[in-house]
């Protein structure tokens, strides 16, 4: 599913790189400037779609849970005069699922099925700002962006194809591939409040494994 706007978002993301130095673009990604301490209600799913559809075989998932949320900030950087820039977001994750979604959403139900593991993703994100500025002694922004980067997925465990053959399928996965992610963040001052979802892509045995974690977060920046 994810793989339907690769191609956009990754003409967009090599456009955004080449009207930059690459000087810039290294030291933003190791240059944090901020911490973010909030409050997050988040979601870790992973969907198995076969490969070519866009609707999911079925969805495992930890449900949804409230959580203490700390983030490092990469300074955002503008391109030209514009409201177009970009930034750099990074996490790691270990998971343990053992709920599946049904009902096209509507329910979580344990099934006996489950599936564990580790995901990694390093995912510039180009956003549009259509606040007033984004500036340690003036933050009033409200940004939208999305993101397309790294990623790395280990898993194994097995799922039931709900939504369609309600077949049980085995799987381990291992392997690099791609982060894909969508954002939108209003900010006054120091406090914010973020929408995201974000997660690796991988594809193996004929199937496309999608590890998605969506969060809402209202919270507090620290300046470093």
């Amino acid at each position: 599913m994810k793989k339907i706007f690769v191609k956009t978002a990754g003409m967009i993301l090599l456009l955004m790189f080449s009207l930059n130095n690459i000087n810039a673009q290294a030291e933003s990604i190791f240059n944090v400037e901020a911490v973010k301490v909030g409050i997050a209600m988040k979601s870790l799913d992973l969907d198995v779609y076969d490969l070519g559809s866009v609707d999911p075989e079925g969805t495992l998932t930890e449900g949804q849970y409230i959580t203490l949320d700390l983030a490092l900030v990469t300074p955002y950087n503008f391109i030209k005069e514009s409201k177009f820039g970009y930034y750099f977001e990074y996490g790691f994750s270990n998971f343990d699922m053992g709920f599946q979604v049904t009902g096209g959403g509507a329910f979580e139900e344990d099934l006996d099925t489950s599936a564990s593991g580790i995901y990694f993703h390093l995912t510039p994100f180009l956003f549009y700002n259509f606040g007033d500025s984004v500036t340690k002694k003036n933050n009033h922004s409200f940004l939208v962006g999305i993101g397309l980067g790294l990623g790395y997925i280990q898993a194994e465990g097995d799922i039931e194809f709900t939504e369609t053959t309600s077949n049980y399928h085995l799987f381990s996965i291992d392997g690099f591939t791609e982060s894909f992610g969508l954002m939108m963040e209003y900010q006054y001052q120091n406090w914010y409040i973020r929408i995201s979802n974000t997660g690796p892509s991988l594809e193996s045995g004929g199937y496309e494994y999608d590890v998605s974690s969506f969060a809402t977060t209202f919270g507090y920046s620290f300046e470093i």
